[in-house]
């Protein structure tokens, strides 16, 4: 069937093992669903979504490196509004302008077993789900490229960083959100 075809092409090109990944993207009732903000935000809470179904794929020396790059950038100590703010989650003002990531995660995982490693995946995924949404520069995102790569897909993020270098020569600059 041509579903088959699809699903063995998609095992070849991201990895053995099949699975399915459902994402729930919030918005409220007046969101136009085929606006460009909208499909961004599907993206990136997709790729945040792949982050953590890949991550374990990634060696152990990937992991350290993105861990050690993500830790320099103080992912966890990011406030939790900004973030979603920035991944466009209408629920942003609606979060404790206080919390950070770090604190939100350890509350949620705080009888996990894998506590740590999950709190680790958080920070790549939110890591990977704001280079999706052009928050980090093309500087900022070099050193670990490669390790996103091999979680999202090396075409698609070789393609959006191809893009995003291509709009900031453009305009002359490296285009952040601040």
């Amino acid at each position: 069937s041509e579903s088959a075809s699809v699903s063995d092409r998609l095992a070849i090109e991201f990895g053995a093992g099949r699975g399915t990944l459902i994402a729930l993207i919030r918005s409220d009732a007046s969101t136009d669903a085929t606006s460009p903000e909208f499909q961004a935000a599907i993206a990136s809470g997709i790729t945040h979504e792949v982050t953590h179904a890949r991550w374990h794929s990634l060696s152990v020396v990937d992991r350290a490196r993105i861990l050690r790059h993500v830790e320099s950038l103080q992912i966890m100590e990011m406030q939790l509004g900004t973030v979603l703010q920035a991944i466009g989650d209408p629920t942003w003002n609606g979060v404790n302008a206080a919390d950070t990531l770090a604190e939100r995660y350890a509350d949620i995982y705080a009888s996990y077993p894998n506590k740590q490693d999950l709190l680790q995946q958080e920070s790549v995924a939110h890591f990977h789900e704001l280079v999706e949404v052009g928050f980090f520069s093309e500087a900022e995102i070099a050193p670990v490229a490669d390790i996103l790569a091999r979680l999202k897909g090396d075409a698609v993020v070789a393609d959006l960083l191809a893009a995003r270098m291509e709009s900031a020569a453009n305009a002359g600059a490296p285009r952040d959100i601040d």
